[in-house]
């Protein structure tokens, strides 16, 4: 079964910025997940601007386990968890099992 982890982000306003991972961050989850087929990535803006959707999608529970266990991705999130609760984002997080 493949696996869909979506977050919704919602910031106060738009001068606030969203979160980013770092360049070297997200060139490792290029190159170890997108690049080899593990994981797709989708992300979109509201038309107000104040709500980024990122959809993350594995191949299966595996390549999600393994993504989750990284230690790369795993500074990426604990980083935009201290962020998003300093710059008043809500995030909503829904993993759901596909197939």
């Amino acid at each position: 079964m493949s696996i869909k982890a979506t977050i919704t982000k919602v910031r106060p306003n738009k001068d606030v910025e969203f979160f980013k991972l770092t360049d070297a961050q997200l060139a490792h989850i290029s190159d170890v997940y997108e690049k080899t087929g593990k994981m797709t990535t989708n992300r979109t803006i509201s038309t107000d601007g104040l709500t980024q959707t990122v959809v993350r999608s594995f191949a299966n529970n595996d390549d999600w386990v393994a993504f989750r266990a990284d230690p790369i991705v795993a500074a990426g999130r604990n980083s935009m968890f201290g962020f998003n609760q300093a710059s008043g984002h809500v995030a909503k997080y829904v993993i759901v099992q596909v197939g």
